[in-house]
C-alpha cells in the first residue's frame, strides 16, 4: 500500500507540473516525447489516421491528475482487460482517460488554440 501511495503521489505530481501550461508528464513520458493534457473534445484531422485536435489541451490540474492516476492503477491491476480498450479507441484513449477527460498526446509541433472574442 505504501508503494502504491508513493507511486500515485509521484505520477499525480508529475502530471500536474508543466513549464508551459500545456500538459504534464512523468520522466518516462518526457523521454518518450508524450504528455497528458485536458481533453473536452476531440476533432479528427482530415484523413490522417490518429491525428486529432484536442481542446482545450491544457494542464489537467491536481484533482484530475489524482483521479486519473487512481483509475489507471485500478484498471491496470484489477480490471486488466479494460486496459486494452485503448487499442479499440479511435484515438487511443484508455478507460481512465475517458473517465477523467484526459488524453496522452505527442509533444511535437506547436499547440493550436481556438480563440473566441467574448466582447461581441
Amino acid at each position: 500500500a505504501v508503494v502504491s501511495t508513493q507511486s500515485t503521489g509521484y505520477e499525480s505530481t508529475m502530471l500536474t507540473i508543466s513549464s508551459d501550461g500545456l500538459g504534464g508528464a512523468t520522466i518516462g513520458k518526457r523521454i518518450m516525447g508524450i504528455k497528458v493534457v485536458r481533453c473536452e473534445s476531440i476533432v479528427p484531422v482530415g484523413d490522417r489516421p490518429r491525428t486529432v485536435i484536442v481542446k482545450p489541451g491544457t494542464d489537467i490540474g491536481i484533482l484530475r491528475a489524482i483521479t486519473r492516476t487512481a483509475f489507471k492503477d485500478l484498471s491496470t491491476t484489477i480490471f486488466f482487460p479494460m486496459f486494452f480498450t485503448m487499442l479499440y479507441s479511435r484515438v487511443g484513449q484508455a478507460v481512465y482517460d475517458v473517465m477523467t477527460g484526459t488524453i496522452v498526446v505527442e509533444k511535437k509541433g506547436e499547440p493550436v488554440f481556438e480563440q473566441t472574442n467574448n466582447n461581441l
